[in-house]
C-alpha cells in the first residue's frame, strides 16, 4: 500500500464526532490566534508608542540645551532607561553620550530645525543590545542648525512581548485540546443514537423485515432519520408481502393448469383416444403462458423501474 493511498485509507476511516471535533477546535484556535496576534500587535504599538513619548521628551530636553549653547562634549550615560545621545550638525559630532565617538556617527539624516521623526532600528554601533527605538529632532542653535539623535534599546520590551508570546501559544494550544475534547465528548453523547440505529438496521434482513430501528424520543435530525428509516422498512415490508402472496397465487394457479395437461398426456399415452381434447391443451397452455408472462413482468418490473413511464392522459381525447 502507498504512502498516498494510506493517508486516504485513514481519513476514511476518521468518525464524523472526531472530524467535526478537530474542524471546530482548529476553526477556534485560528479565530484565537487571529484575536491574539491583533492584540498583542497592539500592545505592542501602545509600548512604542510610550517609548516614543519618552525618547521625544528627551530629545527635546537636549535639543533646549543646545539652543541655550548648555550642551558638553560628552554627555553622561543615564539609566532606567538608558540613552544614547547625539548632536551632529554637517555630519560632525557635537556632542554625544560617553563612549560614543566620532567613528561611530548613528547612520541617519539630519533634521530640519523643528521637524521630529520617531523611528525604529534593529542594530547600532553601540554595546547595547536591539532593537532601538531612535528619535531624531532638528534644532536651531547659534552655531547653527543640529539635529539631536536619542536611541534606547527596547530588547527587554521585546523578549517580553516575545515571552508573553510563547506563553499565549501553548495556552491557545492547550485550549484547543479541551475545545476538541468537549466538543468530541458532546458529539459522542449526540450521536450516540445513531450506533444504536445502525447496529439495528445492519441486523435487519428479508427473514426479520418487522423489526424496527429504535426511534429517538426527540424530533431532532437523528429522530427524523430514525422515523425514516423505519417507514422504508414498512414499505419494503409491506413489499415483501405483495410479493409473497402473489408467489402463492401465481403457484396455486399454475397448478390447476399443469394437473389439467398432466391427466391428458397421461391418458394419451395410456391409448386413449384424445379427440376432441386439442382445444382443452391449447386453452390450458395459453393460460400458463399468460401466467408465466405475468410472472415475467413482475420481474422486469422488480429488476429495472426506467421502462415505466407516468404520465397525464386526456381522458376525452
Amino acid at each position: 500500500m502507498t504512502e498516498t493511498s494510506s493517508r486516504l485509507s485513514w481519513r476514511l476511516r476518521m468518525s464524523l464526532r472526531t472530524r467535526i471535533a478537530v474542524i471546530t477546535a482548529i476553526v477556534v484556535a485560528f479565530i484565537l490566534a487571529l484575536v491574539g496576534m491583533a492584540i498583542l500587535g497592539n500592545i505592542k504599538a501602545q509600548v512604542y508608542d510610550g517609548v516614543d513619548q519618552v525618547v521625544r521628551l528627551k530629545a527635546a530636553e537636549i535639543a533646549d540645551r543646545a539652543a541655550a549653547s548648555d550642551l558638553p562634549e560628552r554627555l553622561p550615560i543615564t539609566e532606567d532607561p538608558e540613552y544614547f545621545v547625539e548632536v551632529v550638525m554637517g555630519g560632525r559630532l557635537i556632542s554625544g553620550t560617553v563612549g560614543l565617538g566620532q567613528s561611530n556617527l548613528f547612520p541617519f539624516a539630519e533634521q530640519k530645525p523643528g521637524q521630529m521623526v520617531a523611528f525604529g532600528r534593529e542594530d547600532l554601533p553601540i554595546v547595547e543590545e536591539g532593537p532601538y527605538r531612535i528619535t531624531a529632532y532638528g534644532v536651531e542653535t547659534p552655531q547653527g542648525t543640529v539635529t539631536v539623535f536619542v536611541a534606547t534599546s527596547v530588547s527587554d520590551l521585546v523578549e517580553t512581548l516575545a515571552e508573553e508570546t510563547r506563553i499565549g501559544a501553548a495556552g491557545l494550544f492547550v485550549l484547543m485540546l479541551i475545545i476538541g475534547f468537549v466538543m468530541w465528548q458532546a458529539l459522542r453523547r449526540a450521536i450516540a443514537p445513531m450506533d444504536d440505529i445502525r447496529a439495528q438496521a445492519d441486523a435487519i434482513t428479508g427473514a426479520n423485515l418487522h423489526a424496527r430501528v429504535p426511534e429517538p424520543t426527540r424530533l431532532d435530525e437523528i429522530g427524523l432519520l430514525a422515523r425514516t428509516v423505519n417507514r422504508m422498512l414498512d414499505r419494503l415490508e409491506r413489499n415483501d408481502e405483495r410479493q409473497r402472496r402473489f408467489v402463492a397465487d401465481a403457484a396455486h394457479e399454475l397448478r390447476s393448469p399443469i394437473a389439467s395437461l398432466r391427466v391428458q398426456l397421461e391418458t394419451s399415452k395410456a391409448g386413449v383416444g384424445v379427440d376432441g381434447r386439442e382445444d382443452d391443451l391449447l386453452f390450458e397452455t395459453m393460460r400458463m403462458e399468460s401466467l408465466v408472462d405475468q410472472l415475467l413482468l413482475l420481474a422486469r418490473a422488480d429488476a429495472e423501474r426506467s421502462w415505466l413511464h407516468k404520465a397525464p392522459t386526456d381522458l376525452d381525447d
